[in-house]
Parts: structure tokens; sequence; C-alpha cells
């Protein structure tokens, strides 16, 4: 995970595993919208099927635990408690947000008080902020493989 600037606001990170892939995250300022990230509405969205936007948040929030992140946000913009990640749930159809923040928590159930963590919350998607709503995206570029395929490396 990167941070800026000796801050526990997490900008990105490189090389992150998901389901077989490497993605280059970054975390973009608080005044993005979707279209700025995923394209003009129905948008094209980095993961396929529309279950794996779910293994890339939860990817990106074990990798903001494991350093202790308290936010994120582009580089010199402000640090939020939250993200978002664009996914489709119908094809084209019904283009949905998903809602990541960090609570705080005790025992890792999350309560007022105790150490944050972050955490996906169950049911937290709209689909009317396409166009309209301003937040934190994290912005997911697959990391090109250095071999062509079927290239085999001997060591």
């Amino acid at each position: 995970m990167e941070f800026e600037n000796g801050t526990s606001k997490a900008i990105g990170t490189q090389n992150l595993h998901i389901d077989g892939t490497l993605y280059n995250v970054t975390f973009t300022a608080t005044d993005t919208v979707a279209e700025q990230v995923y394209g003009t509405f129905s948008g094209t969205f980095d993961f396929d099927p529309i279950q794996a936007h779910e293994a890339a948040i939860d990817a990106v929030n074990f990798e903001l635990n494991k350093v202790g992140a308290t936010g994120v946000g582009a580089e010199g913009s402000v640090a939020v408690p939250f993200f978002w990640v664009g996914f489709d749930s119908e094809r084209g159809v019904d283009p949905q947000i998903e809602y990541v923040f960090v609570f705080e928590t005790i025992q890792g159930e999350v309560q007022t008080g105790g150490n944050k963590i972050w955490v996906k919350i169950e049911g937290a998607t709209d689909s009317e902020l396409y166009n309209f709503g301003q937040g934190v995206w994290a912005d997911f570029t697959p990391v090109p493989s250095p071999l062509p395929p079927g290239c085999w490396v001997v060591v």
C-alpha cells in the first residue's frame, strides 16, 4: 500500500492479486464521479463476472486493514473514510455502486470505539449516483503480463 507523505492516507497499491490477475489500484479525489472512472452510462466495469467486484473489495480491504490505513484518496486530496466500487448488476441495465467504509470496531464487530477496520457494508448499493455522486473511487488497472501467453519461465 502506498501512503501520502508519512500520513495514514492510502493513495493506492501495486500488484494486488485478485482472482488470478494483478491490479494496480489508485484512489481518486473526492470530487470524482463514476463517469470519470467507468465511462459514460452505463459504464464499462473492471470485473466480470459481476460477483468478482466482491473479491476486489475484499482484497483492497485486506490491504488497508493490514497496514492500518485510516483514510483513502488521491495524492493532494482530502482523506476520507470510505471508497466506492462500481459494478453492473444486470449487464448494462442497472449499474450499481458499492460503498466501503472504515468503522470503529471492538473485537472485529462494528461498534463505536476501539480499533478501525475497513468493511464492506452488505446491501449498501445505489444505482442513482452514477452521474451525480461525487466521492473516492478505487480505480483498478490490470498489470500487463511480462511474458506473452504460453511462455514458460525455467528457473
